[in-house]
Order: C-alpha cells, then sequence, then structure tokens
C-alpha cells in the first residue's frame, strides 16, 4: 500500500501542471486551475483544495471552482463548502480514486518490466561489446602500425609484407566502422523501441485514468443504490427487532412486578412477625420485671438478684432492669457489681438520672469520693429533684459535711 501511495505521489510531483498551480504569478495559477479541468484532472484535486484555502484572487479561485465542479460533478458554489465537502467526505474519496489509480499503474509497470529491462540489458551489452571490440581494433591497428614502422626502419626486405600488413588494418579497420555503425543503428533502433514503450506507457495510462473514472462513476451509483437497500433493510429489521424488544420488556416487566410483589409481600410477612415476636418479647420482658421488681420491693433481695440476672440476660437493653440489678446488690453490699451494672445501663442511655444516682450511691459506699462527687453532679444537673434524696439517703450520711457535695445538694 505504501509503495502504490509513493508511486503515486512521485508521479504527481513530476507533473508540471503542479508547479504552475503553485506559481506566485496569479495568471499562471489560473491558467493551471483551467488545465484541470479541461483534462479533468482528478490527481490534482487536493491541490484545489488547497488553493480554495489559500487563494486571495477572485478569478482564480472561480477557476479552481470550475474546475472542481467539472472533475467531481459537484454543484456547488463557495470555497468554504467545497473545503467543507473535501473534509467530509472528497478527502477519503480521492485518497481510495489514487489508491486504485497506483494500482493500476503498478500493474502497468509490473507487466512491461521484464520487456523493459529485457530492452535495458540488451543495450548495456551493445554498447559493452562495442566498447571492447573497438578498443581491440584500435591496439590492433596499433600494432600493426608500430610493426610495420619498425620493419620500414630496419628490414626494407619486409616492406612488401608491411603493405600488407596496413592493407589488413585498414581492413580492420574499416570492419571496425562497420561494426561501430551496426552498432549505432542497434542503439537507435533500441531508443526507438524505448520511445515506443514509453509512449505506450503513456497512452496505458490515459486509458487507465479514463477507465479509472467510468469505473468510479459506477461505483458511485451501485454504492448510492445499495446504500438505500441497505437503509430500507436495516429500518425493518430495527421495527422488528424493536417489536421484538417491547414485547419481552412487557414480559419481563410484568414477571418483576409480580416477583417484586411477592417479595414485599414475604418481607411484610416476615416483618410482622418480628414485631410481633419483639412485642412478645417486651411484654414478657415487662412481666418478668413487675416480677422482679415485686420481689425487691417486697425485701426479698436474693430472689430478686437472680430474676434480675435472667431478664438482663434474655434483654440486655432494659435499663431498668440493669439500675434495679445494681440497688439489689447494693442491698446486699456487692457495691462493685452495683457499679458494673449502673455503667452498663449507662451504656444504653447515658444521661439517665436515676442510673447516674445510684452509680454515684455505689461510690460513696466504696469510698471513691471524687468519683461519687462526679457523678452525683450530672445526676443533679439532670434532675435536680434528686438534691432532696441525696440529702436524705444514708448513702451519702458521711459526706454531708463536704462543701463540695452541700453545693450541689443545698
Amino acid at each position: 500500500m505504501t509503495t502504490l501511495l509513493l508511486t503515486l505521489v512521485c508521479f504527481v510531483q513530476e507533473d508540471p501542471l503542479l508547479s504552475r498551480l503553485r506559481h506566485k504569478d496569479p495568471v499562471y495559477r489560473r491558467n493551471a486551475a483551467q488545465e484541470c479541468g479541461i483534462g479533468s484532472r482528478t490527481d490534482m484535486l487536493p491541490e484545489l483544495i488547497s488553493l480554495m484555502r489559500d487563494e486571495k484572487e477572485k478569478e482564480v479561485l472561480e477557476m479552481a471552482q470550475a474546475a472542481l465542479r467539472k472533475i467531481t460533478g459537484k454543484p456547488i458554489e463557495s470555497p468554504a463548502a467545497w473545503i467543507e465537502w473535501w473534509d467530509r467526505e472528497g478527502q477519503t474519496t480521492f485518497r481510495q480514486q489514487m489508491l486504485d489509480a497506483a494500482r493500476i499503474h503498478e500493474a502497468v509497470q509490473k507487466a512491461l518490466k521484464p520487456t523493459i529491462e529485457e530492452v535495458d540489458t540488451k543495450v548495456k551489452t551493445a554498447k559493452s561489446e562495442i566498447r571492447y571490440l573497438s578498443v581491440g581494433l584500435m591496439v590492433v591497428g596499433v600494432i600493426f602500425v608500430l610493426v610495420m614502422l619498425y620493419f620500414v626502419g630496419h628490414v626494407s626486405s619486409k616492406l612488401k609484407e608491411w603493405k600488407e600488413l596496413v592493407a589488413r588494418a585498414e581492413i580492420y579497420i574499416e570492419k571496425s566502422a562497420e561494426i561501430t555503425q551496426r552498432t549505432d543503428k542497434i542503439v537507435a533502433e533500441l531508443d526507438s523501441k524505448k520511445a515506443d514503450i514509453m509512449a505506450f506507457l503513456a497512452k496505458s495510462k490515459e486509458d487507465s485514468q479514463a477507465e479509472f473514472e467510468r469505473y468510479c462513476d459506477i461505483l458511485e451509483k451501485n454504492l448510492e443504490h445499495k446504500m438505500r437497500e441497505e437503509v430500507m433493510g436495516l429500518r425493518q429489521k430495527a421495527e422488528k427487532e424493536l417489536e421484538q424488544t417491547l414485547g419481552e420488556l412487557r414480559t419481563q416487566i410484568d414477571h418483576e412486578i409480580r416477583r417484586g410483589a411477592n417479595e414485599h409481600r414475604e418481607k411484610m410477612d416476615k416483618e410482622v412477625t418480628a414485631r410481633r415476636q419483639s412485642l412478645m418479647k417486651d411484654i414478657e420482658a415487662e412481666q418478668r420485671y413487675l416480677e422482679a421488681k415485686s420481689l425487691l420491693m417486697n425485701d426479698r433481695p436474693e430472689e430478686a438478684l437472680s430474676a434480675f440476672k435472667q431478664l438482663v440476660a434474655d434483654k440486655p437493653d432494659h435499663v431498668l432492669a440493669w439500675n434495679d440489678l445494681a440497688t439489689v446488690n447494693q442491698k446486699l453490699k456487692r457495691y462493685e457489681d452495683a457499679v458494673e451494672c449502673c455503667q452498663k445501663a449507662l451504656a444504653i442511655q447515658p444521661n439517665n438520672a436515676k442510673v447516674l444516682y445510684n452509680l454515684a450511691a455505689a461510690f460513696a459506699r466504696l469510698k471513691q469520693r471524687d468519683k461519687m462527687i462526679e457523678k452525683l453532679a450530672l445526676c443533679v444537673a439532670s434532675d435536680k429533684e434528686l438534691k432532696d434524696d441525696a440529702l436524705n439517703d444514708q448513702a451519702f450520711r458521711e459526706y454531708w459535711s463536704d462543701p463540695r457535695f452541700r453545693d450541689l445538694c443545698v
């Protein structure tokens, strides 16, 4: 492919019409554009388009447009439209045409290459033979002359032989001249054949150009007809595919709706069941909490301790159960366990005032004054009514005289 393009480019560059299209004189450029149109020079399309881009002279532009209309058959009236046509489709079409022309040109060259090479080989062989023969004859002639002179000067009796030698030398020289004439004639004939071959190549190029243009016209018509058929076929195919796709889509949508409805129903059933179970668990937990609370209020701390432990084991987010479990532990003087229960309750509800109060009381019984003051301050900040409870609670009795305690509760 690259060889074809290089061949074609070299051919275009050798054309004198190309240099005239690029001449500084606008008259040269206008006449060159006119010749391109008259000769339907398809190979000059790129230069004519380049002329459209850069040319300032109105007459040159008009002639170039006329040439383009003649070459392409396109009814385009402005330089800008020609440039747009070239960038959109003309450049691709031209490149394909040039490739086809290059292929034809290369095929012709390949067909004639053996003949040209054979002629060139014969010419070179004949010239070489003539050169060697001429040199040989000249050398023989000079030797004969020298020998003759030698014998004339020294052996007078050999004069007759020298004359014969001279005669023979003259004969050889005449034969050499005849051979040279024949060789010149052969060379002239070979040159004439070479000229005929070159003329045949030029004529082949013109014929191939005309055939190429005719082929391009037929191809363009066939391509247009084929494109119409393809468009109609694609339209019918697209309509069938669209109808089939819509049917499949409807079926898929119906299936998805039914499946979504079933999944939603199953999900709702699961949620209702889960909520019902959770509600029943909460009711059961509250019932068990009330029973454990009743044991605590009836001063049965051991039984209450066991009941509250089972409750928080089953429902670990029950804040009131943890707080009451802390109260039971304090009654049983298990103050560290009480602190742990209060901390688990605060992990669920960090600002629960009653839990904070219970924790402060546990720290008070453990003699941890600073922690007791800290939790009591948080407790009072959340519920000021607990101040009175703290003042009357025996757990804080030994701290009543502490200024910090009094500042909080008084």
